[in-house]
């Protein structure tokens, strides 16, 4: 075996060496460990359908929409079909030009594979190129047909589904409803039946967006990494530090839009500034309910009682617990969170809830 066979034989145990050697420019600091994460579940060939989430500028796109197509390229076997989906084409036409940038003019990749580029290409267009190998990359946007697309009987090898989704093709349910059946009725059923792998790669934009409900689908392999805020853990050091992280975090919270924090950054979702009530307030407790002789009620745990006020307005029942107890609780988590300027507001709007209730009793 000679040196460029023994050179090759390694890089094909590591993706990330693989990614560095042949396209130096994309790593310019030190890799971070979830990127060989990354890695080691995309060249599994028992990982057919993947799920990542991740927060924006970690170079998720880049590892999974730049690297592992080349990978797959130079070191799958056979003739293969790549479809590069984004959000819209002209993104995705966007993850074909990297590629087409190192197979075109890196050296290192020339000298340990040979010459992959243009001028030894089929086709090199805009949206699609056909390798030398009969091997084709093709750029698709979310929602643009996939359904029986196929280079003469070879369907798709590989998909790589790359942040499919944003603020404009999330904002009803109607419109995340299309997403996910687009990927479960034509990206998934284009695949090749054998060899066929789907990646889908993305930061959440709401509850129901494709990677969030993609979590709880079985038959996936679900990958989720953000930095750790309360241990002051970045997740990628290197190239986003935690103190920048915190900046940013200052920044938000100045305008009462720390909700994009979470999002873009920690791959949380939480609920607008302007909400009332939020996921992070409701409390769930052990307690046990009784009615005492007199008509009082309590929740019971132990010696500890809590008096509750029942209150029935159109055959349904509200129970409260005491407001200046539910209301020190809320303050205290609003200090915590630092999401809302001002707590007078609210309270006025309980207190006033509480007495449209009392008066619907009455009558």
């Amino acid at each position: 075996m000679d040196d460029k066979a023994v050179l090759r034989e390694k890089l094909s145990k590591n993706m990330i060496l693989f990614g560095k050697i042949i396209n130096s420019n994309m790593f310019s600091v030190e890799s971070p460990d979830f990127h060989y994460k990354i890695a080691d579940v995309l060249t599994d060939d028992s990982k057919k359908q993947v799920n990542i989430i991740a927060p924006r500028g970690h170079a998720k796109s880049s590892i999974v929409g730049g690297v592992y197509p080349m990978y797959h390229i130079l070191h799958g076997t056979g003739k293969k079909l790549i479809v590069l989906v984004s959000r819209t084409q002209d993104h995705a036409i966007k993850l074909l030009g990297t590629i087409k940038d190192a197979l075109d003019y890196s050296q290192s990749l020339r000298v340990i594979y040979g010459y992959w580029g243009q001028h030894s290409a089929k086709q090199w267009a805009k949206a699609e190129v056909e390798l030398k190998d009969g091997t084709m990359i093709i750029c698709k946007g979310t929602g643009q047909q996939l359904r029986g697309i196929k280079v003469g009987s070879q369907r798709p090898t590989l998909i790589i589904v790359d942040d499919p989704e944003d603020e404009n093709n999330t904002k009803t349910a109607e419109a995340m409803e299309t997403n996910l059946r687009w990927l479960l009725q034509s990206a998934i059923p284009s695949l090749d039946p054998i060899r066929g792998k789907l990646a889908v790669i993305g930061t959440p934009q709401h509850q129901r967006c494709m990677v969030e409900v993609l979590k709880d689908m079985e038959g996936w392999t679900n990958m989720h990494f953000a930095p750790d805020m309360d241990k002051e853990v970045a997740l990628w050091e290197e190239w986003q530090p935690i103190a920048k992280l915190q900046q940013k975090k200052r920044e938000l919270e100045s305008i009462a839009r720390v909700s994009v924090f979470y999002r873009e950054y920690l791959c949380q979702i939480v609920g607008d500034e302007d909400q009332l009530f939020k996921e992070a307030y409701i409390k769930y407790h052990d307690y046990d309910y009784r009615i005492s002789s007199d008509g009082n009620h309590f929740l019971v745990k132990g010696d500890k009682e809590i008096p509750v006020n029942i209150f029935k307005m159109n055959a349904k029942f509200y129970t409260t617990l005491e407001l200046t107890d539910w209301l020190s609780s809320l303050a205290e988590i609003q200090d915590q969170k630092g999401e809302i300027e001002s707590l007078e507001t609210q309270i006025k709007m309980l207190e006033k809830k509480v007495d449209e209730l009392k008066k619907e009793t009455s009558k």
